[in-house]
């Protein structure tokens, strides 16, 4: 098993709610250029409070997260700032050296924490033409679909 306080540990967040293969894609690039990748994944309060109700349970997201094989670690949300996280990695003695985020809405904190320990913050490119929110779109626009056609029969 690879020692967190000696390998290149990488650290990124995300919801999970709905996992599709642009997680799955961001997480095997965030792996590839680290040797120990932490997820962090926020409660069911935190997402309903920065972004809408979750569909998957708190726990059952991070069941999910963890059966990845590219993750090593998952770790709970200790608020919506991903450097508080960081910053509990740092103090257990983690050799934490990336911060791995989309292109899409970038926080500045952790990219300024991460710098100040000498780390460096890894924007990766969005996973076109797929979202948790594009599959909602596309499943509720289905199901109204077919509660508008009338029934054979």
């Amino acid at each position: 098993m690879t020692d967190p306080k000696k390998a290149r540990v990488g650290y990124a967040d995300m919801v999970a709610d709905i996992l599709h293969w642009g997680h799955v894609e961001f997480l095997k690039n965030c792996k590839s250029m680290c040797d120990y990748l932490v997820i962090e994944v926020p409660n069911d309060k935190l997402v309903a409070e920065n972004k809408r109700e979750s569909f998957i349970p708190f726990e059952k997201r991070k069941e999910v997260v963890r059966s990845i094989r590219y993750v090593d670690e998952v770790r709970d949300s200790l608020s919506w700032n991903p450097s508080d996280v960081m910053r509990q990695l740092v103090s257990e003695g983690y050799n934490l050296k990336y911060y791995f985020h989309g292109n899409d809405k970038v926080d500045p904190r952790p990219v300024e924490y991460i710098e100040s320990v000498g780390g460096e913050a890894m924007i990766t490119p969005y996973v076109e033409g797929i979202s948790t929110t594009y599959l909602i779109e596309q499943i509720m626009a289905k199901r109204k679909q077919s509660h508008a056609k009338p029934k054979k029969g």
